[in-house]
């Protein structure tokens, strides 16, 4: 099915992710059905699609209100897919929960029909290795908060189908989107990793003594306003903020970079005895 030929959406897990998702359909003139088994899941979507309405309508001529009727809140996520064409997942980021939830998806689905997944650091081929289809599987990840950042990082899975991820990019290019295709999959994808990759090395300039605004100690709120996934994708090199200096330094200490200069091309992965965080980035 063509991008621009969609019609129904289905948005499985209505939190901040799924709900900002629901609102960008919803203005793009989309019918909207709705699940997540949360208690006040509907009120929430609800309220969060009425809040972001007016910004939307700030960027495009929208009515004064969301249109109310062309959403529909379901319990179940089998009841919210049927007659979807396409399918945006925005459940929890935990892997077995995700894995579960695309199996059920894929038992009620059509074959033709995308399952895209929010996930913001996730591997597909991890995710879909229980469906019956997995060639239909692809993570589509949107930057915080969807409704108003238009980047989509959309990779499959090494099962995905070459025919998903056209259909995923030629959709999110009709509502609005730039997508991009990340091509290889990575833990945390494409953005987030140069996000988290910016922060370390402005972490490491405090701690050298270049600046004391970016040492994770002295300016722990810069660390704890990074989004979840940056964090994800920095390999748990930093857990607790209190010991954030210490860790640092013993990251440091350990590296095995080639480079020998002050270079962090590879370096051990602290509390991991054995583990290492490569990374492609070298300064010199």
């Amino acid at each position: 099915m063509a991008g621009g030929s969609i019609r129904r959406v289905a948005t499985i897990g209505t939190g901040t992710i799924g709900a900002s998702w629901t609102a960008v359909f919803l203005a793009r003139g989309l019918t909207v059905s709705a699940s997540d088994p949360a208690p006040g899941a509907e009120t929430f979507l609800r309220e969060f699609v009425a809040k972001a309405w007016p910004s939307l309508a700030r960027l495009s001529p929208l009515p004064a209100e969301p249109p109310w009727t062309a959403l529909s809140f379901h319990t179940q996520p089998e009841a919210a897919v049927a007659g979807a064409e396409f399918i945006q997942e925005s459940a929890p980021e935990r892997e077995e929960l995700k894995r579960a939830l695309l199996a059920r998806l894929d038992a009620v689905l059509d074959p033709e029909i995308v399952i895209a997944s929010s996930s913001s650091g996730l591997l597909m081929s991890r995710v879909q290795i229980d469906c019956r289809h997995p060639e239909r599987c692809v993570v589509g990840h949107p930057f915080n908060p969807p409704h108003l950042v238009p980047l989509v990082e959309v990779v499959g899975g090494e099962k995905t189908g070459p025919e998903a991820i056209e259909r995923a990019l030629a959709f999110y290019t009709a509502i609005g989107k730039q997508p991009i295709h990340i091509r290889r999959e990575v833990p945390g994808h494409v953005a987030n990793r140069l996000q988290a990759a910016l922060w370390r090395d402005g972490a490491s300039l405090g701690l050298d003594g270049a600046t004391s605004d970016l040492s994770p100690c002295r300016r722990g709120r810069r660390y704890r306003s990074l989004p979840r996934p940056i964090r994800r994708a920095d390999g748990g090199l930093v857990g607790d903020l209190g010991q954030a200096d210490a860790d640092f330094r013993a990251a440091r200490a350990s590296r095995r970079g080639h480079c020998r200069r002050n270079c962090r091309t590879q370096y051990r992965r602290v509390g991991k005895p054995g583990a290492t965080y490569s990374s492609s980035i070298c300064w010199h």
